[in-house]
């Protein structure tokens, strides 16, 4: 294993954005401020990581036909589902 290089390897085009998320994850939490951080060192550490989803779908839930959520809270949701993959 090289620890100056990135390799994300996936079968289809979901793997590898799912490959993505778990890069993210890796990083500090600082990374979703809306601004830059102080202080803050954005390293990965070096891992070999082999994961692949134990069912064939993923999701969640969000009740629309009871509750009204605004656009902006269902982009939201939808970005943390695919963060949470």
């Amino acid at each position: 294993m090289n620890d100056n290089r990135i390799i994300i390897k996936g079968k289809h085009s979901c793997g590898v954005f799912y490959g993505i998320q778990t890069l993210l994850q890796l990083l500090p939490v600082e990374i979703y401020n809306r601004e830059r951080q102080a202080n803050v060192l954005w390293k990965i550490p070096g891992v070999e990581i082999i994961d692949q989803p134990s069912f064939q779908w993923r999701s969640m839930m969000l009740d629309v036909s009871r509750y009204f959520f605004a656009e902006d809270y269902v982009l939201r949701f939808i970005d943390m589902m695919a963060m949470y993959k």
